[in-house]
This record gives C-alpha cells, sequence and structure tokens, in this order.
C-alpha cells in the first residue's frame, strides 16, 4: 500500500512539474525559438532573458533593450518619450540626437549641457568665470547681457556695450583711438585730452 501511494505520489509531481509554465531556472532558455517561461516574445523579456528588440512584444519598459513599452510593444527610444533611454545623459536630453540638457541634469561631457560646462556629471549653469562662451556671452566670459566684464580688444561683440573700449566694429572689439567717436582710453572728453596721442 505504501509503494502505490509513493508511486502515485511520484506521478502526480512529476505531472506538476510537466504542466508548469515556471520550470527549475536550470532549464530556463532564452534560445529555444519559443515564447514561453515569461518571456514577453520569443526568447526576449521577462526576468531571465535578455531585453527585447524595438517592435517586440513586452509587459513592462525594463522587457525593452531601448526606448519604452507602449501598447505592449517596444519602441524605439525618442528625446520626447519621458525616459532616460538611448544615448541620452538625462531624461530626454544630452546625447548626440536630443537637446542639450538644462542645469542641474545628469551629464557625461560637456556637450551634453546647454552651458557647455559639466562638473562631477551634472551640467552647471553658465557663469562669468567657467571658461566657456554661454548664457550671452559675446565672447569667452565677457560682453553680451550678462553681469560679465565687458570684452578687450579683439574680442567678439554684438555692440559697443560689450567692449571694454565701447567701440565693435565687424563683430570685434576695437581698441581706443582719438577719431572713433567715443570717450575711451585716457580721453578727458570724446577723442581729446589725456594722456592719448
Amino acid at each position: 500500500m505504501r509503494r502505490i501511494a509513493l508511486v502515485s505520489f511520484v506521478f502526480v509531481l512529476l505531472g506538476n512539474l510537466a504542466c508548469s509554465d515556471t520550470p527549475p531556472a536550470s532549464t530556463v532558455t532564452c534560445t529555444d525559438g519559443v515564447k514561453n517561461y515569461g518571456e514577453t516574445d520569443v526568447d526576449c523579456g521577462g526576468a531571465d532573458c535578455p531585453k527585447c528588440g524595438t517592435g517586440q512584444a513586452c509587459a513592462q519598459t525594463s522587457d525593452c533593450a531601448e526606448g519604452t513599452c507602449g501598447g505592449d510593444v517596444c519602441r524605439a527610444a525618442s528625446c520626447s518619450d519621458g525616459t532616460k533611454n538611448g544615448a541620452e545623459s538625462d531624461v530626454d536630453c544630452g546625447g548626440s540626437a536630443c537637446p542639450k540638457c538644462a542645469a542641474p541634469k545628469a551629464c557625461g561631457a560637456a556637450s551634453d549641457c546647454a552651458s557647455g560646462v559639466c562638473t562631477s556629471g551634472a551640467c552647471v549653469a553658465p557663469a562669468c568665470g567657467d571658461g566657456v562662451k554661454n548664457g550671452g556671452e559675446t565672447d569667452l566670459d565677457c560682453g553680451g547681457s550678462t553681469s560679465c566684464a565687458r570684452c578687450a580688444d579683439t574680442k567678439g561683440c554684438g555692440g559697443a556695450g560689450d567692449c571694454s573700449s565701447g567701440v565693435c566694429t565687424s563683430g570685434a572689439c576695437v581698441a581706443p583711438a582719438c577719431n572713433d567717436g567715443v570717450k575711451n582710453g585716457g580721453e578727458t572728453d570724446r577723442d581729446c585730452g589725456g594722456s592719448t596721442t
């Protein structure tokens, strides 16, 4: 009687294993060409297999190699999907394809940031001493609509107010002269007096 009970128990156990969709971890295969064992598509997705490619079925974004899971299908990464994916350095910004990131978004390089400054993995707001032409400056850390110093001679300018000389010609600050129509240099009045020659 005990033997019959033991044999019956073994058959029930084997029958349950054969019908289960969750095999022992040692038998899970992600290369059998069949959607099984928790995969969301053939040989991908789920907890045990590689992530699925664009266009393959998914249950959640973690099933997808790139992009997001939308409508139960893996979608390609985009700069407006609300997810940090593809080559982005932060959500929908940075990298080679998306807009540059504002401060203090994450960055991997200065090229990821609108300011052109990436410090300790974060974009930093433009500043007059950051060594980068940014934030409205007309040249490196000078001029423009910023609180930065006016630009020295030969530096870029958009108008006379960008230059310490008060003279901007063809997009460059020009040294003070006695005939430039501006009181500058050592002049005591416009184009006269002082230590100028």
